[in-house]
């Protein structure tokens, strides 16, 4: 025994001699156990994954989702939690708050730049584990969020949140820090990360112009619900953190339920949307289309004003698209401006050239029969509506117009017409409810005392302003390039209200501005995001004559008709007007 405990010694010095000078003891590998953070935890009733893309210039706005989702949360959930909510919050390493950057703490997590996944509770996050820098836009990243969900937190029903940035059937969620900031997570991209696993009982996309054929064919096959805004979203933070809380205290018995309850919270807002689609309905959807298509009647390609308009909502091809469109949308809640449509749109260029390859290739091949019709120059015609003023109601000095049908109309304006000739027009934005208001004061803007014509032309008014102002430029020599900014603001509501407070014909922050003879003056929107290039557009140009200045003045004497015009896409107008009078 003494013999072997020896010639154990003797190895070990042996050893200690072998070893190179200055190289210490390797030290032992940790033992390949899972962390205490990612042991599977008991099957919950639900569990929602949000899939937060914040690498980006929409950092802050997915910091605040996460926050607001963490605060909402029960403070004393049961022993066993009906809801699991988890988050992949990828952060950007820039920070410049007034880009939507940020370097700042997230509830009780200071500052990280890559991607973790955190365990979300009433005031508290943990991080489960954390992925340095990852591609947000890489289908092997959600892949990876998911079969970490499925493994570590099981539970009956799962949902999945994506959040990011919005472009459509070019898909979402843009990833700055994978060496292009015009990396998009794409639909082929998407199907590709859900196509091997169960499908999801609901899947919310946090994201505008996302509630479409394009969008609803790649993904409907991996989820049994889906929530999607055909254009403008509202913000979801408080809708989404009241429908956990009560999924915390009674969970829902599927995705249909869920949807519906947060359908049923959100917030009032004139031009969103929000869609619960049917995801076993894609069969019938794509069947419906493709007869749609079959059955034409086609249309040339259209060229002028409108032109421009890339996608088509089923409500635009009458009754028949929205037949169409309710085989998928089984539920909606839509602002009085865009109301009238059917909650899905299609992708549809004016124009065969417009088409590019892009498209062809983002799409899925169930969808070839209509990318082939498109590079064929074919159009589905559409339905001439005309656009449709309610009846004029005076009360006193002020005048009330109801928009019929708000989300055809691209430009409203006050006017000023004498002896049946319109002399004066200014534009007007409705209300929340899709009424035009203004008053009749006896005063109206005008060049050395006569009424001045402004010309506003826009987009569809379901388009969502930005907080913006409009600034006045003045032309001295009629050459497109030698606009000079003149002295003229005309005041402009925040997001979400009017574009122009026009209440009054004519702002009270206008101040007189001279004219040079031949001159001309542009009022333009300005967006005040400094991320943009200060354009928003629209414009007015007013042509003035020899010395004269733009200012509020007061009528001369006689009879006028004041009422309201509006405008298509189209350029087809009508009017509303009733007479007033100036003077004795």
């Amino acid at each position: 025994m003494k013999r072997r405990l020896l010639a154990a010694c003797c190895l070990l010095l042996l050893g200690c001699e072998l070893r190179p000078k200055g190289v210490s003891s390797p030290t032992p590998a940790p033992p390949l156990s899972p962390t205490p953070a990612l042991v599977a935890r008991p099957k919950a009733e639900w569990t929602v994954l949000l899939y937060l893309a914040g690498d980006n210039d929409g950092e802050e706005a997915q910091l605040q989702l996460l926050e607001a989702l963490c605060h909402g949360l029960a403070s004393d959930p049961p022993t066993v939690p009906r809801l699991r909510l988890l988050a992949l919050l990828d952060r950007s390493p820039l920070g410049e708050p007034s880009a939507g950057y940020t370097h700042r703490a997230v509830v009780n997590q200071p500052n990280w730049s890559g991607a973790r996944l955190l365990e979300v509770e009433h005031d508290r996050l943990t991080t489960l584990e954390d992925w340095g820098p990852v591609n947000m836009a890489d289908p092997d990243t959600l892949s990876r969020a998911l079969d970490t969900t499925r493994r570590i937190f099981p539970s009956n029903h799962l949902g999945l949140i994506l959040s990011g940035e919005g472009r459509g059937w070019n898909g979402l969620a843009s990833d700055e820090s994978s060496g292009s900031a015009e990396d998009t997570f794409t639909l082929k991209e998407m199907d590709s990360s859900l196509k091997d696993s169960e499908p999801l009982d609901l899947l919310l996309l946090n994201a505008s112009a996302m509630a479409s054929l394009e969008v609803f064919d790649a993904l409907a096959p991996h989820a049994r619900w889906l929530l999607a805004s055909p254009g403008v979203i509202s913000n979801q933070a408080q809708p989404l953190a009241r429908v956990l809380r009560g999924l915390q205290e009674r969970p829902a018995e599927n995705g249909a339920v869920v949807g519906h309850q947060l359908l049923a919270v959100q917030p009032p807002d004139p031009d969103a949307s929000l869609s619960l689609l049917d995801g076993r309905a894609r069969p019938r959807l794509l069947a419906g289309w493709r007869r749609l298509v079959g059955s034409g009647p086609w249309a040339p390609e259209r060229r002028g004003r409108g032109a421009d308009s890339f996608t088509l909502d089923a409500a635009d091809l009458g009754p028949r698209g929205c037949a169409w469109a309710r085989i998928a949308v089984k539920e909606r809640v839509a602002g009085p401006l865009v109301a009238a449509q059917s909650g899905l749109r299609v992708y549809a260029p004016s124009r065969a050239a417009e088409l590019g390859t892009d498209y062809g290739s983002a799409v899925s091949t169930s969808l070839n029969f209509w990318v082939e019709a498109l590079r064929a120059g074919r159009k589905l015609q559409l339905p001439r509506p005309t656009v449709h003023l309610g009846a004029l109601v005076a009360r006193g000095n002020r005048l009330r117009c109801r928009l019929l049908h708000p989300e055809r109309v691209s430009s409203c304006w006050v006017t000023l017409a004498r002896h049946g000739v319109e002399v004066g027009r200014w534009p007007v934005q409705p209300d929340r409810s899709g009424e035009l208001s203004a008053s009749w004061t006896g005063r109206w803007p005008s060049l050395g005392g006569s009424p001045l014509r402004v010309d506003w032309i826009s987009g569809p008014l379901g388009a969502k302003p930005r907080r913006a102002r409009s600034r006045a430029q003045w032309n001295p020599d009629g050459e497109e390039s030698h606009w000079v900014d003149v002295d003229a603001w005309l005041a402009l509501t925040s997001s979400g209200g009017r574009l122009l407070d026009a209440t009054r014909p004519v702002s009270p922050s206008l101040v007189p501005v001279p004219l040079r003879d031949g001159g001309k003056m542009r009022l333009r929107l300005l967006d005040l995001d400094t991320r943009n290039d200060g354009r928003l557009g629209p414009e007015w140009t007013v042509t003035a004559g020899g010395g004269r200045t733009l200012e509020e003045k007061p009528l001369p004497d006689g009879s006028y008709s004041l009422g309201f015009c509006v405008a298509d896409n189209e350029g087809r107008e009508q009017r509303r007007s009733r007479d007033v009078r100036q003077g004795r």
